[in-house]
């Protein structure tokens, strides 16, 4: 696995096998107003400013990458959810606290939430209780990840002001 970044983009790289090669672009831009509350962005394709930013041997597999053998998914830092169910219904993962990629903690996150729920569940008989406590456990838990994040963004990413010459 190759894993590398520019000011605010990252990218990742990893061999699957049969000669393909699985590779994630991950850009740090805000949702212009009219692509709020939306699954994506308006513009789908990577901008050839942002792409440049990588060194040449990952932009290069990107660019020669077929553009039908592209599955885009696209991923916004919301803002800590005040709960994370509602009846008994759950959300967890990126689902529930969706952040950049700047701590990498988005799939651990996730593996988190299922161990703890699955040992909430084994706690109790009712639902109920298990979702209130899996709750309090990981609602301080994934805020703090969410706010460390945007903080790292906001010192490393595109945000970040240049150092004046």
């Amino acid at each position: 696995m190759v894993y590398v970044r520019g000011r605010g983009i990252y990218a990742n790289f990893f061999d699957i096998g049969d000669g393909y090669t699985h590779w994630g672009f991950f850009l740090e831009i805000a949702q212009q107003i009219g692509e709020i509350g939306g699954l994506q962005p308006h513009k789908t394709a990577i901008p050839r400013k942002e792409l440049a930013k990588l060194p040449d041997k990952p932009r290069s597999i990107i660019e020669a990458t077929p553009e039908e053998q592209i599955i885009s998914r696209f991923s916004y830092d919301i803002d800590p959810l005040p709960r994370l169910y509602s009846g008994q219904i759950l959300l967890i993962g990126d689902a529930a606290h969706a952040k950049s990629p700047t701590r990498a903690r988005g799939m651990t996150a996730g593996f988190e939430d299922a161990f703890a729920l699955s040992q909430h569940l084994a706690s109790t008989t009712r639902v109920e209780n298990a979702l209130a406590s899996f709750q309090a456990e990981r609602l301080p838990i994934v805020h703090e990840y969410q706010r460390t994040s945007r903080d790292v963004s906001m010192k490393i990413g595109r945000l970040r002001k240049k150092a004046s010459v």
